[in-house]
């Protein structure tokens, strides 16, 4: 009875398990597109309007202005979530086999100890029998999360693509600088970093609407990427700010890509048919290298001054601090 009982057990964790991974997955994002487009379920919108989240995320089209803290706010609830679902699915899983293993072991040693004329005999084989069909049931229920693992993996992966320019978002640099600092001091190799700017972007929004604007941030962020080398990586820092990281690299060199960058959009006249329209875009840039000591606000401080003052002499330059 008692072993019947624990089966049941079993076999509601087994259905409570599943159903708690499907409800937290419907409530984080279906799709890659972060945060705007309304691509996910009625679930999501209560958690959304819950947390505050309905000036952004109700909106058909981006906001003029939106605010980096809320959408990284945002974020990085949605990560936890998906962590704490792969989490869950982890221990059922391993938790699920050794109890399996445990009730196994302990009825086949019963059953060497009673003889087959027992009357106690039939109910091990009963329960002989529940145990395989508990065994059938966990394996079809870990295949069902085991599919959801690899769901939560790809959901967590566009959780740092940012959904307009497909390129690694800021949460996402914040992790990897904190990697790549570490190997700069452990291996004693350079490292820089690059951070770009649209020049007078807000008019171009001001002027020709943010759909035009989308598009020309579009652009440039695929330009910057063809610049880059493979052992570099590009990010979308947050608006018109993109942000290069440069590995086994120094600020003289960091400037001579900074340089071809600028180039490469400056002399680019981007075009578009059907607003009938031809625009002239230049970029700023500002380059720091890592000095030991350095920690990961420290530097993209840097570059962030250096931005600043190719900004305020002129546009359309790259300055090294």
């Amino acid at each position: 009875m008692q072993e019947g009982q624990k089966n049941q057990k079993a076999e509601r964790l087994a259905v409570h398990v599943t159903e708690t991974a499907r409800q937290a997955l419907k409530n984080v994002v279906v799709k890659g597109t972060l945060p705007w487009p309304q691509t996910y379920s009625e679930e999501f919108w209560s958690v959304a309007r819950a947390c505050g989240y309905d000036d952004i995320l109700f909106k058909k089209t981006r906001p003029p202005e939106v605010s980096v803290q809320a959408v990284d706010g945002f974020l990085e609830q949605a990560d936890r979530i998906l962590s704490g679902v792969s989490d869950t699915v982890h221990s059922f899983v391993t938790g699920s086999k050794v109890c399996r293993e445990g009730m196994a072991e302990t009825i086949h040693s019963i059953d060497k100890q009673t003889s087959d004329s027992s009357p106690v005999n039939k109910e091990i084989q009963r329960l002989i029998a529940i145990n395989k069909e508990l065994e059938e049931h966990t394996a079809r229920t870990e295949e069902q999360l085991k599919s959801q693992q690899e769901l939560i993996k790809d959901l967590q992966a566009k959780l740092k693509i940012d959904p307009l320019t497909k390129l690694f978002n800021r949460r996402s640099l914040e992790v990897d600088l904190k990697k790549e600092l570490a190997k700069a001091r452990r291996y004693n190799y350079p490292l820089s970093l690059i951070m770009a700017d649209l020049d007078k972007f807000k008019e171009i929004n001001d002027s020709h609407g943010h759909q035009i604007g989308d598009r020309v941030l579009q652009k440039i962020a695929r330009m910057i990427r063809d610049c880059a080398r493979e052992v570099d990586t590009v990010y979308r820092y947050g608006g018109e700010e993109f942000l290069i990281m440069l590995p086994h690299t120094t600020g003289v060199d960091a400037v001579n890509l900074a340089e071809r960058v600028r180039l490469k959009v400056a002399r680019h006249i981007f075009t578009d048919r059907k607003a009938c329209l031809k625009l002239n875009i230049t970029l700023s840039l500002g380059v720091a290298q890592f000095v030991p000591g350095d920690s990961v606000d420290d530097l993209v401080l840097r570059a962030d001054k250096a931005l600043y003052k190719a900004k305020a002499t002129g546009r359309n330059k790259v300055v090294r601090i």
